[in-house]
């Protein structure tokens, strides 16, 4: 599943929406700059080692490897992933995943046009 959400006022919605699918275009379309992959690297690096911190957080992370027969360097490898991830695999998933037209929108709130 893939999600994108945004907080914005009915007045604006459509135009939210406009540049929301201009950015999935953007991102099928043209490499991602060096400086900006690499943030989001860290980034994601940084939320699953987060996401290890104090002892029921650790265990969770366990009970994962176990449920889902997971090995037992698969955090590790994942993290390996991210890390060794390039701009053209990048587009290459955004070419296969993120076209707007094969998603469904979902709206709450005020009416669109």
């Amino acid at each position: 599943m893939f999600s994108i959400g945004s907080e914005v006022g009915s007045d604006v919605a459509e135009a939210a929406l406009k540049e929301v699918h201009a950015e999935l275009k953007r991102l099928r379309t043209v490499r991602v700059e060096a400086e900006e992959l690499n943030l989001v690297k860290n980034y994601m690096s940084g939320n699953l080692l987060k996401s290890l911190n104090g002892p029921f957080a650790l265990g969770e992370m366990m009970r994962m490897l176990h449920e889902f027969h997971l090995p037992e360097d698969y955090y590790s490898q994942y993290i390996l992933a991210i890390q060794s991830t390039t701009s053209e695999q990048v587009l290459q998933v955004a070419e296969k995943y993120l076209n707007e037209e094969q998603m469904t929108t979902v709206a709450v709130g005020g009416a669109f046009t």
